[in-house]
């Protein structure tokens, strides 16, 4: 396969350029992906619509083998292959019309995927394509578990950079707090402290401390600098804050001190909220951010109490949501914390970082997937140390391939 190795590599860039899925639709590719589907079908599946996971290797111009890994499904007869975990080639039976990649020939990669399949199959009709996985497979391509506090030994630069980073007093000042609360059956830090009233100001002043506790970090990124000394509260949270909030950030200026009219305004519907020049999707959002990097400052009234709950993405937000959690602690207010004690594992580098293959990305991993619970952060393998780092990390078993009986 030497001689296609070019053609075949040009075949998958060009499929990681398209802005959407490549259907395939000439006929000649069409009657390999058949071939392929009917060797695919010799081996035990591995999960649900006829799935495959395959290691296998394309040896390039000098000699060396370089490894991709197979993946294909199947589903009333829509097909999909995927080669590194990032070339898509798809096949729709309702598909009539091409577009430029879908006039492309996957000619030589097709074969060279046929080629590699009986490959394996050959290696399991002998009992040794397991053992050759584990004997050769990489370690930039595994998958394992590494303690955080080791990883940081390691690689202490991973940790930030000042003065993003948690300080040591801020990471002891949370330890303390959190530890000596209790948690609920989900991680969370619950507290039963309450407030008897509530105003819109009275809100921005409880926001605007987790603001000024994050303003290191702040101005290390924002653009413009914040003239901390001037500026007010209700500055501080349209500023951060997400304005898709039901028009609390419309609150009448001369309303903002008036615990019936808040009151009125968080009774009222969404739909009355909606009406006020902004939606309410994103209410208590009070740092404004992607699905993995806002910060949430719920409000609950109930029994003429009011209560606050502090959550956010413990992957990506850790900094900002101690620091927010620790400037309303200083100034007397203590909400629950959502997934506290994932957040006290990671301040505390108790926890593990997931490594992950280097044809991955974190961010796939962030809404589950990954073998084990409870990890928040990923990596891939670096660059150096690599011997230290293998040695370091406890690597999962691979699921093992066999023929079908």
């Amino acid at each position: 396969m030497t001689s296609n190795y070019k053609t075949i590599k040009k075949l998958i860039a060009l499929t990681q350029l398209r802005t959407n899925n490549s259907f395939v639709t000439d006929d000649e590719d069409l009657k390999l992906i058949d071939f392929l589907y009917k060797l695919l079908d010799k081996i035990q599946p591995c999960g649900h619509d006829n799935r495959h996971e395959l290691w296998i290797t394309l040896e390039n111009s000098r000699g060396k083998k370089e490894w991709f890994s197979l993946l294909t499904v199947e589903y009333n007869s829509y097909r999909t292959i995927c080669v590194g975990n990032s070339c898509r080639i798809m096949v729709d039976p309702n598909k009539t019309e091409a577009n430029f990649f879908e006039k492309l020939k996957y000619t030589e990669l097709l074969e060279w995927l046929i080629f590699s399949v009986e490959e394996v199959i050959f290696l399991l009709e002998k009992g040794e394509y397991n053992k050759y996985i584990v004997e050769n497979l990489p370690y930039d391509f595994r998958m394992g578990t590494i303690k955080r506090k080791k990883f940081y030994e390691l690689y202490p630069e991973k940790q930030g950079e000042e003065p993003y980073k948690l300080t040591e007093k801020e990471i002891l000042d949370f330890i303390q707090y959190v530890e000596a609360g209790s948690f609920d059956k989900y991680g969370m830090l619950e507290s039963d402290f309450f407030l008897t009233q509530m105003t819109a100001n009275k809100f921005f002043d409880i926001c605007s401390y987790g603001y000024r506790q994050n303003k290191g970090g702040i101005d290390s990124f924002h653009i413009s600098k914040i003239d901390w000394d001037t500026i007010t509260s209700f500055e501080l949270y349209k500023k951060f804050a997400d304005n898709r909030d039901g028009g609390l950030h419309r609150f009448p200026t001369e309303l903002g001190d008036s615990v019936e009219d808040f009151l009125d305004w968080y009774k009222s519907s969404d739909e009355n909220k909606w009406t006020r020049r902004t939606d309410n999707s994103h209410s208590w959002e009070v740092i404004a951010g992607s699905s993995r990097t806002r910060i949430h400052l719920y409000l609950e009234y109930k029994e003429d109490k009011w209560f606050l709950t502090l959550s956010g993405n413990v992957s990506y937000c850790t900094e900002e949501i101690v620091r927010f959690y620790l400037g309303l602690i200083k100034k007397g207010i203590y909400p629950s914390l959502y997934e506290a004690k994932l957040l006290l594992s990671k301040v505390k580098c108790e926890d593990e970082i997931g490594i992950i293959g280097c044809e991955e990305r974190s961010i796939a991993f962030d809404y589950g997937y990954f073998p084990e619970k409870n990890i928040v952060n990923f990596d891939n393998m670096p660059s150096r140390k690599k011997k230290s780092f293998i040695k370091a990390v406890e690597w999962f078993n691979f699921p093992q391939v066999e023929l079908k009986h």
